[in-house]
């Protein structure tokens, strides 16, 4: 976040215009060359920006066309060694247009970014640029009758690097912290779809999202959606004459539409949901249906005069039953039923041209993980809620997750009714204090892992006996 001073204008019906100053710390958790390992929950790396911004909108009738600038002067540290370590000033310039055009039946929007960033130098007062790169974004609604059909495209190419060797310490001209282009993919709701959502890479990504919705019987909603994306460029080694290590390089494709090809990582997903109302509206249901595919690494694509002698990739793939239902007691009391399965598999696959292997490995002692997810809710709105809830897995991954003997009064309560082999329960309670803030406090265990939210994840520890407090907070 940004603390400093905002101010905006509105010149009569066709011009609204701002400018914004301020300063801003990122924190995060890196690994760089003084650390060993990072520690959860722990930041290490801080970087100091002071920034200055600029922005407008010409409003003409259904037209409107923006423009926008940001300077960003930052203190980035740079570590040299295990003991010496340097900050650079490095300056970011971001520049933007954007255009959108209503209409009745449809809508248009789009966006490009242009960032540029330099390494300054105050003894020389010069700047050196030091690398940048453009971000496109765009969006059509079309509208039919009670039906719409909705096209996202995103092209972003601000840092194209090998992901092997790429680090934000070294290399920090790709997005800026605060910085969060669109991510153009559905979010979900659903707690196993949320840990295995896409993480979506802002320096180096191109995709689309279609998304169709519309009634299809008497309050009951239809909902279509298929998400694909890959990186801009397919990634392969070679090594060069005279060299002992083998050097990633990237394909001359232009990358308009996403690739399918393994090591341009793609990532796929369709989903379809049906949500509506039945019993005279003291039932409602959401139940949906998700297929989807992802190459989460490379390691090796080795590449001799056009042909490939040795490759090694991650792919995960998962099939997803999510079901809700809310059923009305009386006019503030509620039952809530959740249950959510899904069939994960994740291995390694390896291709040997030279002897011949064909070879995959699988991450869990089994072909498939199967997770489950129960919850059963009793809510009196609009003030609290409580909640039984049950996370269950069928095997774990190989050194992830590994779950403990410890288990914690709530689950020694119901062992006699429950196996607790790879499960985690807790009982949740969620106090709203207004429409716009809410306290929830959950006691028991959780499984820990990968959680997802607006195309930013991060990893969460498990615990066995635990409590776990949150604030949640709309503005």
């Amino acid at each position: 976040s940004l603390t400093g001073v905002s101010f905006r204008n509105r010149v009569g019906d066709f011009l609204d215009w701002g400018l914004l100053a301020g300063n801003g710390d990122i924190w995060s958790g890196e690994l760089n060359i003084q650390d060993s390992e990072i520690i959860n929950r722990v930041p290490n790396y801080r970087r100091q920006h002071r920034v200055i911004g600029a922005d407008m909108d010409w409003l003409m009738g259904q037209f409107k066309i923006g423009a926008s600038y940001l300077q960003s002067r930052e203190n980035h540290p740079n570590p040299l060694s295990g003991i010496v370590s340097d900050t650079s000033l490095v300056i970011h310039r971001i520049n933007g247009i954007r255009f959108e055009y209503l209409r009745d039946y449809f809508d248009i929007y789009a966006e490009y970014a242009d960032k540029r960033t330099f390494d300054f130098n105050p003894d020389s007062v010069r700047s050196i640029f030091a690398g940048g790169g453009q971000g496109f974004f765009g969006n059509l609604n079309i509208y039919l009758g009670a039906w719409a059909l909705s096209v996202d495209y995103k092209k972003y190419a601000f840092n194209i690097s090998n992901p092997h060797t790429y680090s934000s310490i070294t290399n920090y001209s790709g997005t800026i912290g605060y910085q969060r282009p669109p991510t153009a993919i559905r979010e979900h709701s659903s707690r196993l779809l949320g840990r295995i959502t896409h993480q979506v890479n802002f320096e180096d990504e191109v995709g689309y999202q279609l998304e169709l919705s519309g009634p299809i019987f008497r309050n009951n909603l239809l909902v279509l959606n298929y998400t694909h994306s890959s990186n801009n460029v397919v990634w392969s080694q070679i090594k060069p004459v005279g060299d002992i290590f083998w050097k990633w390089i990237k394909s001359n494709k232009t990358a308009f539409l996403p690739f399918s090809e393994k090591f341009a990582q793609p990532f796929n997903e369709f989903y379809s949901e049906m949500e509506g109302y039945l019993l005279n509206g003291k039932l409602h249901y959401r139940l949906a249906m998700a297929n989807s595919s992802a190459v989460l690494d490379i390691s090796s694509n080795q590449v001799i005069d056009s042909t490939v002698i040795l490759s090694s990739y991650e792919e995960q793939n998962a099939t997803t039953f999510p079901l809700e239902i809310d059923y009305k007691l009386s006019k503030r009391m509620g039952i809530v039923i959740k249950y959510e399965y899904q069939r994960l598999s994740k291995h390694i696959k390896m291709v040997n041209a030279i002897i011949g292997q064909d070879t995959s490995f699988s991450r869990f002692p089994t072909k498939f993980q199967y997770n489950t997810f129960f919850t059963l809710g009793l809510s009196y709105s609009p003030r609290w809620s409580m909640a039984l809830l049950i996370d269950a897995s069928s095997v774990l991954e190989y050194g992830v997750n590994q779950q403990t003997d410890n288990s914690n009064s709530l689950e020694k309560l119901v062992s006699k009714i429950i196996d607790l082999e790879n499960r985690w329960i807790a009982l949740e309670l969620r106090w709203n204090i207004t429409n716009s803030h809410s306290l929830t406090l959950t006691y028991g265990s959780q499984q820990g892992g990968i959680l997802c939210s607006n195309g930013v994840c991060r990893q969460i520890d498990s615990f066995e006996d635990g409590f776990k407090f949150e604030l949640t907070s709309l503005f």
